[in-house]
């Protein structure tokens, strides 16, 4: 077992469980009402099966031995690099990319800051691979310090879209290239040398392996996220600049939406909060929330009220006004 400081012992330990913890608060505050509870706690559970098995397994030796084939470490590198993609990728990951503020999915990448000064100060001690640390070729530091001043630029309202993906291309290029040193300096690959100071043994002990089960995984899950985000908001994007002149702009100029699918909800046009779904002349004629007064004018196919029916609506209540004066 590698003798490191208890600087770099806690310090791994305690980012590898507020990390996911900070998932598991983005979950919570992105998961409807209803099922809020449930998705976390399930969410929570897988988690702690997939921590403590590994950190069991690495306590019991079971990573460290170098010789098996095919090598143990291959049991770590799966979960990390397949979970967080199923993850990103499914209907939860479109709920955190799509209801979670841009801020929260830029700035969760800020704890790479402190794990790089943690694993710079692995690597003075001659726990970690020195190729593994900024004073090598890992430069994954770079990603945490741009998240943290895009992410209040972002919270500001002050970060156009290109300073986004360019920080996002970056993150993920510096991701893929710190797995892929660690993956080369691996005692089955030994790419940098067999040096006992230049293999990648580290990993494979206690709590260290959380570094690539926990930190690893939620950095890919991260961008997994941001990704989806920027991706539908260039989809709007395109479709919004595919729809006709009479059709992309409204009264004053304004860009309207596009017309739903059929049998799917549409915006009152009146602008309220409130959708209006095709087919129901009821929730069509009730008043929107907006005003007492303006009324949907959108009908049970989507078409407009008439304009004579429009005119006598207006002429009863001058009527009633009348009278009441």
């Amino acid at each position: 077992m590698p003798q490191a400081s208890l600087l770099v012992t806690i310090g791994i330990a305690a980012l590898a469980v507020v990390v996911p913890a900070l998932v598991l608060a983005g979950v919570y505050a992105a998961s409807p009402r209803a099922s809020r509870a449930t998705a976390t706690v399930a969410l929570g559970a897988a988690m702690a099966v997939l921590l403590g098995g590994t950190f069991a397994l690495a306590r019991a030796g079971f990573y460290a031995d170098v010789e098996a084939r095919p090598p143990r470490m291959l049991f770590v590198l799966a979960p990390v690099l397949l979970l967080p993609l199923a993850l990103g990728l499914s209907s939860l990951g479109a709920r955190l990319a799509d209801r979670l503020p841009l801020a929260a999915l830029v700035g969760f990448h800020a704890f790479r800051l402190p794990l790089e000064l943690v694993m710079h100060q692995a690597a003075v001690e001659g726990t970690m691979p020195v190729q593994m640390s900024y004073s090598g070729w890992n430069f994954d530091i770079v990603t945490g310090g741009l998240a943290a001043v895009v992410a209040v630029l972002a919270a500001r309202g002050a970060a156009p879209r290109w300073l986004v993906v360019a920080f996002s291309t970056i993150g993920t290029a510096l991701l893929v290239t710190i797995v892929t040193i660690a993956v080369l300096s691996l005692p089955a690959v030994r790419a940098f040398g067999s040096e006992p100071e230049r293999v990648n043994t580290w990993v494979a002990h206690a709590p260290f392996v959380w570094l690539p089960s926990s930190l690893v995984s939620c950095a890919i899950l991260g961008h997994v996220v941001l990704w989806r985000r920027l991706v539908r908001g260039t989809v709007t994007l395109l479709e919004t600049a595919a729809l006709p002149p009479h059709a992309a702009s409204g009264a004053g100029g304004e860009a309207a939406a596009p017309a739903p699918p059929t049998g799917a909800t549409a915006p009152c046009p009146a602008r309220c909060s409130r959708e209006v779904t095709p087919g129901t002349r009821s929730l069509a004629r009730r008043p929107c929330a907006a005003s007492k007064r303006r009324r949907c004018r959108q009908g049970a196919r989507g078409r407009s009220r008439p304009a004579g029916r429009i005119r006598a609506c207006r002429s009863r209540r001058r009527r009633r006004t009348t009278i009441r004066r």
